[in-house]
């Protein structure tokens, strides 16, 4: 079973609101979190590590502020086992972040990607830049311009989704690799993507490499804001983990 959580953020100047929560960063968390310029940014910071820390946490039956993250060399996060029982199942999560919206996949196995983007801000100019010749066809050849930025996103999407996968961002070529076109879930002989709508004005993309005789499912949970931050944390329990 595939988890995805998402929330979307308040306005920027609510920060203030969540800063109670800071006790869950570590000190090159916080490090990070102290850098960032805009409120914005520290609120999409804050939110996606609180979101991975508080559900792990409740996973493995560890306190969200023992919960420690490290990444690889191209800067996927992953979770540090050595903070967590010895007994512990394996568990890994990818996370993404667009204006706004702070999304979060988890599995039980390492490859698994996500990627969300905000579909008022396209460029088809850069389309030889990422897609191949068919992907570009797919997306040029929709009945209407709304089409276009969906197919446009939902290609987007799929590819970088794939290369957090992988564990290599954009260290891997986009147009070294073609993704599928079809709509919704799909899959290919490696990968199943499942592609939707979190909420209207954004799209986001899953992906989980294929298990030999498993039927991969995506569930997905929409959290708000406030229960995110509040001291009340049964909305762990509302999204937890069946398989």
């Amino acid at each position: 079973m595939i988890k995805v959580i998402w929330v979307v953020l308040p306005d920027e100047d609510q920060l203030n609101d969540g800063l109670s929560k800071l006790y869950l960063l570590d000190s090159q968390e916080l490090n990070t979190f102290n850098q960032y310029k805009v409120n914005f940014k520290k609120l999409e910071f804050l939110t996606g590590r609180l979101l991975v820390k508080e559900w792990i946490g409740r996973r493995l039956g560890v306190p969200p502020q023992f919960i420690k993250l490290q990444k690889n060399v191209y800067g996927k996060p992953f979770l540090d086992y050595r903070c967590i029982p010895v007994s512990s199942p394996p568990l890994f999560f990818n996370l993404s972040n667009t204006k706004q919206l702070v999304i979060v996949a988890f599995h039980e196995r390492p490859e698994i990607g996500v990627d969300v983007e905000q579909t008022d801000a396209y460029d088809f100019n850069i389309m030889p830049q990422i897609f191949t010749e068919a992907e570009i066809e797919s997306v040029n050849e929709q009945n209407t311009h709304v089409d276009r930025i969906n197919e446009f996103f939902r290609l987007w999407t799929r590819k970088e989704a794939l290369m957090k996968a992988e564990g290599l961002g954009f260290s891997m070529s986009p147009l070294s690799f073609t993704v599928p076109i079809a709509p919704e879930r799909v899959e290919n002989a490696e990968y199943v993507w499942e592609t939707f709508v979190p909420t209207p004005g954004y799209i986001a993309s899953v992906v989980v490499r294929k298990e030999d005789g498993l039927s991969i499912q995506f569930e997905g949970h929409e959290i708000s804001w406030g229960d995110l931050f509040s001291r009340d944390i049964s909305w762990i329990d509302s999204v937890y983990w069946t398989k």
